[in-house]
């Protein structure tokens, strides 16, 4: 059985700019090595920072952020969370949904990159809360 690993935006939005970690990331749930789970509010997220900050900057056109997205829900198993964070992991209210997505999907793993909220400061014992790079280390 393939592990169970939510992403959070950051990683998604790394991997499918830049060559990396993160792009290889994305590429093991690509070839089916993870099993990758989302939910709305991660799609929307990735969607909105796409149309929003990656689109003017990197000078990318709508059919390319489309493209990615939809490359993203074809790897990707979709939870239903509720449109409210079941509870308060971190001040941050979109890293609550990515942790609630990781829970109800009985994830083992939640990369990210997101030193500010999550890594070092949520601790779960049913959910391993990993960077990019030690995530990679545990799948060698």
């Amino acid at each position: 059985m393939h592990c169970k690993v939510t992403l959070d935006t950051n990683i998604l939005i790394s991997g499918f700019l830049f060559d990396g970690i993160c792009k290889d990331i994305l590429n093991l749930g690509i070839t089916g090595k993870i099993q990758v789970f989302t939910s709305k509010p991660i799609i929307d997220e990735f969607r909105t920072i796409l149309e929003t900050k990656i689109k003017k900057e990197y000078h990318i056109n709508t059919t390319v952020i489309e493209d990615a997205v939809a490359i993203y829900l074809n790897f990707s198993g979709i939870v239903m969370v509720s449109d409210k964070p079941r509870k308060n992991y971190t001040p941050n209210n979109g890293d609550n949904f990515v942790i609630d997505t990781a829970l109800i999907s009985d994830s083992t793993y939640l990369v990210t990159g997101d030193h500010k909220h999550i890594l070092g400061k949520v601790k779960m014992p049913q959910l391993e809360i990993m960077s990019p790079a030690d995530f990679m280390k545990t799948m060698k």
